[in-house]
């Protein structure tokens, strides 16, 4: 096995068919995709049962609810994959998004961690991809990090043998298992590159956890995050304030983030 895509889903019927139709649709064929349904209340768990009457490349973990860390290594530890790529429930990814990365990696064997470019989507809007074409390999540094999340975790692939090295997603964490694992792996020396193409999607919408909790006690956490790492370095004043900063620009409203986001990302 190639490609073992991981998701983690509690409540999706919104947007789980679509993300998981858009991973059938990949031009790669020789993937699974394990999915975690975590304790959902809603119609997610039989729609999932009639995909996986339609290919037996798809996986279900039905868990009563042991949360998103535990869920994701949960998914890491049934792949049979070389390399795993995430997507989140509501993200639909391009058809050659798994070909492309899995080419890319594949000649670039110093390369820990690969992401891509996104495009954004505002609540159920459908996506309309750019086209593809020679990508453009960029470096995402601690410094980078340090400034601000450029990640789409709905992008990512990475070696499986990586995830494992590094113990996986941090179970203990209530939010940012994204952010905390792309900040553990530049600090321990792995390298993370983005390229260019926009091969996945990166939806905004009011059902999203970080819209529905507290988002100055979510955004607070992150600053908590940053700080954890950027203390371990030499400039720490510098980096401080680009993690207060980060705090300011959070507190916008979703539908502003949402058009600097779109102005900014690669599409």
């Amino acid at each position: 096995m190639l490609v073992s895509v991981i998701c983690t889903v509690k409540n999706g019927e919104q947007f789980i068919e679509e993300t998981v139709e858009s991973i059938r649709k990949q031009t790669l064929l020789d993937w699974e995709m394990l999915v975690v349904n975590d304790g959902s209340t809603d119609s997610t768990a039989s729609l999932l049962a009639k995909l996986c009457e339609q290919d037996t490349r798809l996986r279900i973990i039905e868990t009563t609810g042991v949360g998103r860390g535990r869920a994701l290594n949960l998914a890491i530890e049934e792949a049979r994959g070389i390399y795993i790529a995430n997507i989140d429930a509501d993200d639909p990814a391009h058809p050659e998004r798994l070909e492309r990365q899995y080419n890319l990696l594949e000649k670039r064997k110093d390369i820990a961690c690969l992401v891509s470019g996104s495009v954004m989507l505002q609540g159920t809007s459908e996506v309309t991809w750019p086209t593809v074409g020679d990508a453009e390999l960029t470096k995402i540094t601690a410094e980078t990090l340090f400034k601000r999340n450029p990640i789409n975790h709905s992008s990512l692939f990475i070696r499986k043998s990586t995830l494992q090295k590094i113990g996986g997603y941090d179970e203990a964490r209530e939010v940012l298992f994204d952010y905390e694992l792309w900040l553990r792996l530049v600090t321990r020396g792995h390298l993370i590159y983005e390229t260019s193409e926009c091969l996945a999607t990166k939806r905004l919408h009011a059902g999203q956890s970080y819209e529905k909790r507290k988002r100055l006690r979510y955004l607070m956490a992150t600053r908590k995050l940053k700080r954890s790492f950027i203390q371990q370095t030499s400039q720490r004043f510098k980096y401080y304030i680009f993690a207060n900063v980060s705090v300011l620009y959070g507190l916008l409203p979703q539908t502003l983030r949402y058009y600097i986001k779109k102005a900014t990302i690669k599409i």
